[in-house]
């Protein structure tokens, strides 16, 4: 992880909040490597899934499909407006300010709540004793590829990461018992990044106006739709 504030002349308060900031960055990821420190796999829940909807686990493209398929779910909870509970940028170097959404290479951890029909995920969870009502997902924007929208202030067309494209999630990093949970973790998270970027970005995650909203999204196949 790396950053500028600890080569500045910073007194020892903020030495300690930056020594805990970096310790809820790293509940998510490897701040060294960005790659996800995933608390449920997905090939396990792409194997119960397979076995959910009648696929064989031991063959190499019922458990591509199988995977996909969770994949689509874990976006459609990120994205869907009943179910998204917005997502972090891990702009840790805070180098693209509040417009880290349009990095291509700058990932995000997505919050999201469940449906109760989700019943898989419950037989993976950490916790067995405890029902899992949200999560927090990790988005590589580098496999998503991206799309292209509108500026709502210039009209101008823009080329953005696609967080629509299922292949960019790619694990769940955070179980929540509630949606409260979820939101508080989702904060947290939130604010220690902005005390990493200090000082050198002091804007970033900010809210952009120009974020997109209540796109439609086609709904998969029945017995596909859940986790």
């Amino acid at each position: 992880m790396t950053n500028t504030a600890r080569n500045s002349d910073i007194d020892r308060r903020y030495e300690e909040s930056l020594d805990e900031a970096e310790g809820i960055v790293s509940r998510f990821i490897d701040p060294a490597t960005y790659a996800p420190r995933q608390v449920i796999d997905l090939t396990q829940l792409a194997t119960d899934k397979c076995l959910a909807v009648g696929l064989d686990a031991s063959d190499q493209d019922d458990m591509l499909l199988a995977t996909r398929s969770i994949q689509g779910v874990l976006k459609e909870r990120s994205v869907a407006e009943i179910t998204r509970l917005n997502r972090v940028y891990l702009d840790l170097d805070g180098e693209h300010g509040n417009k880290a959404w349009m990095s291509v290479d700058t990932p995000s951890i997505a919050f999201c709540a469940l449906k109760s029909t989700d019943a898989t995920i419950q037989r993976h969870a950490p916790d067995a004793t405890s029902k899992v009502r949200a999560l927090a997902i990790f988005f590589d924007p580098q496999l998503a590829g991206t799309r292209n929208r509108k500026d709502k202030r210039t009209g101008e067309w823009i080329s953005v990461p696609n967080e629509y494209s299922a292949s960019g999630y790619l694990g769940v990093v955070g179980v929540y018992h509630s949606i409260a949970d979820a939101e508080a973790a989702r904060d947290e998270l939130t604010q220690a990044i902005r005390v990493i970027q200090r000082p050198a970005s002091e804007t970033a995650l900010e809210d952009d106006s120009i974020r997109s909203t209540g796109i439609e999204h086609t709904a998969p196949p029945a017995g596909l739709d859940s986790l």
